[in-house]
């Protein structure tokens, strides 16, 4: 099998460079027209420019058409971006669903992360205070609704202890919007009410504190 580099070319104003490659076995000729990066192109070990068709091997082939891939990935991912924030973690899935190989995928997340178009402590945090001040959550159902959205386990953890917030008033406004301390008069509806504190997040000891303010 013979790979031969066929053209190579600056596009999109220098931002991507066009390559064509020839591909032959002996019996068949596959031709394949892709664009990588600019800032990912040196990685290819290729000249900038090419007047007669370059002779490569496999190998700097396969790397070729992994940057390729990566670049369509990365563009991708933009496009995700601009619809909608996304974290590291759920951008490679929603690549992989897009027909991305799994080192694609990752790549182009990386890529995204390094260049700041993904800010993942910055996400978590504005999401928790949300969460904290808008959905009065405790601190288990933030740390749980975190994870669902795809943070690193680090980012989380470094969220919740840079989180400014006294979760008993959190839970007193919680208790507030269930009927205030009328739920906790009769036993059945106590422990009800209790169950549903649980299930927002909130502890046992943020319960005892926002009874003790409320009373």
């Amino acid at each position: 099998m013979t790979v031969s580099i066929l053209s190579i070319r600056a596009a999109a104003g220098g931002a991507v460079v066009e390559i064509r490659m020839e591909i032959a076995d002996g019996e068949n000729v596959q031709h394949i027209k892709g664009t990588v990066l600019a800032s990912l192109f040196s990685e290819t070990g290729l000249p900038r420019e090419v007047t007669s068709p370059l002779s490569i091997d496999r190998e700097r082939c396969d790397a070729i058409l992994f940057y390729i891939e990566e670049t369509a990935a990365i563009q991708k991912g933009l496009a995700f971006l601009d619809y909608a924030g996304c974290t590291a973690r759920r951008l490679e899935r929603k690549l992989a669903a897009k027909g991305f190989s799994r080192e694609a995928a990752q790549a182009a997340a990386e890529y995204l992360c390094v260049h700041g178009f993904i800010n993942e402590k910055q996400d978590a945090q504005m999401l928790a205070e949300t969460l904290a001040q808008r959905k009065c959550y405790g601190k288990k159902r933030i740390q749980k609704e975190l994870f669902a959205k795809g943070f690193d386990a680090d980012v989380i953890r470094e969220t919740l202890e840079s989180l400014d917030v006294d979760y008993s008033e959190l839970c007193v406004r919680r208790i507030a919007s269930m009927g205030g301390r009328a739920c906790f008069e009769e036993r059945a509806a106590k422990q009800k009410a209790i169950a549903a504190l649980i299930r927002y997040g909130f502890s046992y000891d943020d319960i005892r504190e926002a009874m003790r303010k409320l009373s």
